[in-house]
């Protein structure tokens, strides 16, 4: 966010009150991130100047790491050249999921909490879009309404005709959506066009003992007529 030039030295002198009279943050939070550009090579995400993740591949949802509360300067590198940097407070307990997404031609590091917990006793399941090509914000065009999907979370070879979709899904933009839960045993993914039974792209069984953690990752290849999907562990 910018700030007016005129006004440096009241921002200073209202830290310094309120540095003399607040304690500094104590404590940590967990951070991981999901990388969804797409024409972007492997990134290292530094906290700090402290490297947190090396080698971070497009469409890979890290595990959680570790970083002191407090206001934390992130920088996205790849191939050592600085290519997002977001300030971010931190506070103790805290658990956020870092995005990094390409918007029109700038590529943005947006936080969002992750509120979901993976339950010892469940099936914990995850969805995450990483397309080929990121769509555009606001792109209302019919080529981004075909990317929008419908998603159905069944045992698997259940026929859809009587089911109801968990959730829609916009493929054409990378996302990730917090903890889905079920009981353990073998559930499928399946993917359909939206308001129809037909079936664009399914997961197959993937089947979790109880406290496993797994992400779905669907992606939209290059030119948006059809989809590939994924299992990953959820670290």
């Amino acid at each position: 966010m910018s700030r007016m030039l005129f006004v440096p030295l009241v921002i200073s002198i209202a830290v310094a009150c309120s540095d003399s009279s607040a304690p500094a943050p104590t404590g940590t939070g967990e951070v991981r991130l999901f990388h969804g550009v797409a024409d972007l090579g492997l990134v290292t995400i530094e906290a700090d100047a402290n490297v947190l993740l090396q080698s971070v591949a497009y469409g890979k949802l890290t595990g959680a790491v570790d970083v002191a509360a407090g206001t934390r300067v992130f920088r996205v590198r790849n191939a050592g050249a600085v290519v997002a940097t977001q300030t971010i407070p931190i506070s103790d307990g805290a658990g956020l999921t870092l995005v990094l997404s390409r918007q029109a031609t700038t590529i943005r590091l947006a936080a969002s909490a992750d509120t979901g917990l993976k339950q010892p006793d469940r099936a914990n399941l995850r969805l995450i879009s990483a397309p080929a090509v990121p769509g555009q914000p606001g792109d209302s065009s019919a080529t981004a309404q075909a990317g929008v999907l419908d998603v159905y979370i069944t045992a698997p070879g259940v026929n859809l005709a009587g089911a109801s979709p968990r959730l829609t899904m916009d493929t054409g933009t990378p996302s990730y959506s917090t903890f889905l839960y079920y009981a353990p045993g073998t559930w499928a993914v399946r993917f359909t066009r939206r308001g129809t039974k037909t079936v664009v792209a399914e997961s197959g069984s993937v089947t979790f003992n109880a406290g496993d953690a797994k992400a779905v990752v669907i992606r939209r290849v290059v030119n948006g007529s059809s989809w590939t999907t994924a299992v990953e562990p959820v670290e």
